[in-house]
């Protein structure tokens, strides 16, 4: 793995007012909180100019597939679409959209059917965000649904989501 790239768990205190105001932050942007701080803080180095240009562009790309993929996921919903598999479906309609196609094959600099490629690690990033943004309810006790024939491999299948957190 590149060194860059791993994580780094770092605490920080904030004021319970502080704090409230995050988790309100993340509830209307159908996020964690904690995505909102990573947000903040990246938006922070990126303005600074103290992120290197590779990775400026692949946080900034990461942002567009996940946010792109969560609009489309909250899409499907609200057109009844929902099903078990809307990760899956929410992944085959966003590769028929060709800015998020290129966009992803730049990210992940592999074609996308191809399984075993390090930078595709988005693939669960982003099935995690379309959880959030549709408030997808999950069967904890279901195992994992495979596929071959996408640029996904396995996802969670959803039992339920939220009608409020798509509309």
């Amino acid at each position: 793995m590149d060194e860059s790239n791993k994580g780094v768990r770092k605490t920080f205190l904030f004021t319970e007012a502080l704090w409230s105001a995050v988790e309100k932050a993340a509830a209307k942007q159908g996020v964690e909180p904690y995505q909102v701080v990573m947000n903040a803080t990246t938006d922070y180095v990126i303005q600074a100019e103290t992120l290197d240009e590779y990775t400026k562009a692949k946080v900034l790309t990461g942002r567009y597939l996940i946010q792109e993929a969560v609009d489309t996921a909250r899409k499907l919903c609200r057109e009844s679409k929902f099903s078990e598999h809307i990760t899956r479906d929410t992944f085959r309609e966003c590769m028929k959209n060709a800015r998020w196609a290129k966009a992803y094959e730049e990210y992940i600099e592999a074609n996308p059917y191809q399984h075993g490629i390090r930078l595709k690690a988005i693939n669960k990033e982003i099935g995690f965000y379309i959880r959030a943004g549709i408030g997808g309810i999950v069967d904890k006790s279901a195992k994992p649904l495979r596929t071959n024939s996408d640029v996904i491999q396995s996802y969670t299948g959803m039992v339920d989501y939220s009608r409020e957190a798509v509309t």
